[in-house]
């Protein structure tokens, strides 16, 4: 007769987990930071090259871009990830038909962009031409296909080459950010192109991973199948759409109701901001997969302790970047941007509850209740408007910047209150203590050592 396991070999088998996970997330973390330093590297480029209404022209059309990805998508890839996790002996099956789906999706895609595009031509876009709608109706599809192998190789566990892929589109873009504005032209429609690409030959290297690992993959289709990954993914993938409305509208509400340089100035104290995020992001693109997985239905041990971790390092790099913004702005991308400085302290601040979001989120999911997370994002939807209409005509990006900030403690609030409905845990264990700190300095310590050394 077998016997029961110990508490204490829990406890240990329950730290090597976290450091495990933690590890994967680390290193992911990493590599999104790089992505975030091409992100910026790219901004900079075309700050100096097509300036500020340039920058602003093409961060909104990127922004209409991913938003018709998010809204043709279906959540094929929340269904990827979770029927990948609860069917493990149907991989093969479950990727073919996923990518069946996600065909018809991606010419849903450039059909919503490029309609989008030309609704807001003259309002959002100042005008835009052909050529930049083309290419932002062409990055749409390029995301969204990305984005469905992302949640394939999460699903598969293949973390190593999620990882690989991540760190290609970002090096990429920049690459090709270069290339197209200093050798073939100056303008927003070459930016669109370049990212358009970065994403395209990384989601190449994402389907030679997927095909690897399940084998040969034809088309398959089952009106059974797509009603139940449909079912499940448009719940959580209407809370995706209005999350990421409630993230990026403030940027077109900007160029609307103020112009696009202030949109353009907008856009980088953005993304200055969202460096802190990353791990954030890391962390919760693992867990949800971890926790669809889980033999232990009701298990919250990774989700707190990984809370805490990621708590930690957010507050850290935020209190670190704002320090350092204005000379941040004003050397990397010229007196004009200086203007961003306090758009940007109040966004790290506003990073925080995103940071609780995003985390939670990723839990839920994997519990299979992405509905709450959209109820919670169209609660954010509703106070990012109706906050942004009220507070940027008064106080310009300042105003976008404050309003993000109450909007996300919404969000976070609501995610909040439905984690500890579902999981009846406490909301105490997510807040870090001095343990916590003392095993994230060991995680970053013993992070990329060889295996076998003491």
């Amino acid at each position: 007769m077998l016997s029961e396991p110990a508490a204490g070999d829990e406890q240990v088998t329950e730290r090597g987990e976290v450091r495990s996970f933690g590890s994967a997330v680390m290193l992911l973390t990493l590599v999104r930071v790089v992505s975030v330093v091409a992100g910026f590297l790219s901004s900079v480029l075309a700050a100096r090259l097509i300036g500020a209404d340039g920058l602003g022209l093409a961060g909104s059309a990127f922004t209409i871009a991913t938003a018709g990805a998010l809204l043709s998508s279906g959540g094929l890839n929340i269904a990827a990830i979770y029927f990948l996790g609860r069917r493990p002996n149907e991989q093969r099956l479950v990727v073919a038909r996923i990518l069946t789906l996600g065909a018809a999706a991606v010419v849903l895609a450039v059909i919503f962009v490029l309609a989008g595009s030309v609704m807001v031509r003259t309002a959002v876009l100042g005008g835009a031409d052909g050529a930049v709608i083309g290419a932002a109706a062409a990055l749409g599809a390029a995301i969204l296909v990305f984005e469905l192998f992302g949640g394939l190789m999460l699903g598969l566990h293949q973390r190593n080459a999620y990882i690989a892929v991540q760190a290609i589109e970002a090096i990429g873009s920049l690459a090709l950010t270069a290339l197209l504005l200093l050798a073939v032209g100056r303008s927003a429609a070459s930016y669109l192109v370049a990212a358009a690409l970065g994403y395209a030959g990384a989601t190449v290297v994402a389907a030679w991973a997927v095909r690897r690992h399940v084998g040969s993959i034809g088309p398959d289709f089952s009106g059974a199948f797509a009603r139940e990954a449909l079912g499940l993914g448009l719940r959580g993938q209407v809370g995706n759409v209005l999350q990421y409305l409630s993230l990026r509208l403030d940027l077109i509400l900007v160029a609307a109701l103020l112009d696009l340089r202030s949109a353009g100035i907008y856009f980088v104290a953005v993304r200055v901001s969202e460096v802190v995020t990353q791990v954030a992001t890391s962390a919760s693109a693992f867990l949800f997969p971890q926790v669809a997985a889980q033999t232990e239905r009701h298990s919250t041990r990774v989700t707190e302790q990984v809370t805490r971790l990621t708590v930690l390092t957010v507050v850290a790099g935020g209190l670190l970047l704002a320090a350092l913004a204005e000379p941040l702005l004003r050397i990397a991308f010229g007196e004009e941007f200086v203007a961003g400085t306090d758009a940007v302290r109040l966004t790290l601040v506003a990073m925080l509850p995103l940071t609780i979001t995003r985390l939670l989120s990723g839990d839920v999911k994997g519990r299979g209740r992405p509905g709450l997370v959209s109820w919670a994002a169209f609660a954010g939807l509703v106070a990012t408007v109706s906050l942004d209409l009220l507070l940027i005509p008064w106080l310009g990006i300042v105003g976008a910047a404050l309003a993000s900030l109450l909007s996300y403690a919404v969000v976070a609030a609501v995610m909040l209150a439905a984690y500890r409905g579902i999981t009846g845990s406490r909301l105490m264990a997510l807040i870090p203590g001095p343990s916590d700190l003392r095993l994230l300095f060991e995680l970053m310590l013993t992070h990329g050592r060889p295996k076998g050394s003491g």
